[in-house]
């Protein structure tokens, strides 16, 4: 790679990593509601995945348990 390529490349990298950081300031809130969904979509499917390796419980002893809580 010749050393204008090189320097284009770190340019355009320093570019990006600048554009990137802007938006994540400038949309913190957005960024924060799309981790939390992330976060909690995956701990519904690990908890639908470990729900499907258990024995079946009966409705009545889950609303039961959700009464009591």
């Amino acid at each position: 790679m010749s050393m204008a390529k090189a320097k284009q490349k770190d340019s355009l990298k320093r570019l990006v990593k600048s554009v990137i950081s802007e938006l994540l300031e400038e949309n913190e809130e957005l960024v924060k509601r799309i981790l939390e969904e992330a976060i909690e979509d995956a701990f519904m499917a690990k908890a639908i995945k470990d729900g499907r390796r258990t024995k079946r419980v009966s409705r009545d002893r889950i609303l039961r348990a959700l009464s009591a809580v």
